[in-house]
């Protein structure tokens, strides 16, 4: 059908639930974007919905719609088809540990944008959280830093994206207001004064004379004739 045709043109992503439960919601929003871009109905959402899950996934999916009834079938929304997958893999208590992230993520030394990011992606876990534009735009100011929240809050009622918009153009200000810091000025070495070596202290004299005694005594001996006497001392009187 031409639906079908116009939905290849945007190579929609597949679903297998085999990659953890961080995929389902990665795939929903990529869905989503797709569907509002191509402005179809329900209906038409929900057939190119089911052509995408292939796999483990798309097996239980079949059991899943032979169960149901005609007027069942009829009257499943996107809504309801991505709550269903929701159910099945994406589990309550991993749910509500990004909800927590979500609820507790603060810009800390992210910049603007990469803060920005992060809110998005975190959002599609929580998105009972900011459902409304006023939910969102306030969540988000909540979450920058002190002296940016303050200033675009100054700013009166805002939304979502003109709330993202005006944190950046504050920090982007900001950054051009502050002065470069001054290169340190490294004073010059002073010369060092040559190290003295220490005077080695002279060798004790009896060592070397007891030295000198016994290599003479040596060469003595080393020297002496064959037959010939040795010199004794003489008798102390």
């Amino acid at each position: 059908s031409v639906v079908a045709a116009q939905f290849r043109t945007y190579a929609p992503p597949v679903f297998t639930g085999e990659e953890g439960p961080l995929a389902v919601g990665d795939w929903i929003c990529k869905m989503d974007r797709i569907f509002r871009m191509m402005g179809i109905s329900d209906q038409h959402m929900v057939s190119c919905a089911e052509f995408q899950i292939e796999g483990a996934a798309g097996d239980w999916w079949d059991d899943y719609w032979r169960l149901r009834t005609a007027d069942e079938r009829d009257q499943l929304t996107w809504d309801q088809l991505k709550g269903i997958l929701e159910a099945k893999y994406y589990p309550r208590h991993f749910r509500e540990r990004m909800e927590r992230e979500f609820y507790d993520l603060l810009q800390g030394d992210r910049s603007v944008e990469e803060y920005e990011r992060e809110f998005t992606r975190k959002s599609a876990f929580a998105r009972h959280l900011v459902d409304t534009n006023d939910k969102n735009a306030s969540r988000f100011r909540n979450g920058l830093t002190i002296d940016l929240r303050v200033l675009v809050a100054s700013h009166g009622y805002l939304t979502y994206a003109e709330t993202v918009e005006r944190a950046q153009q504050i920090k982007a200000s900001q950054l051009l207001d502050t002065p470069a810091e001054p290169l340190a000025q490294v004073a010059p070495l002073a010369r060092q004064p040559a190290a003295v070596q220490p005077a080695l202290p002279a060798p004790p004299q009896q060592a070397q004379h007891r030295n000198k005694r016994k290599w003479r005594g040596r060469d003595d001996r080393r020297n002496r004739q064959p037959g010939a006497p040795s010199q004794a001392a003489p008798p102390v009187p």
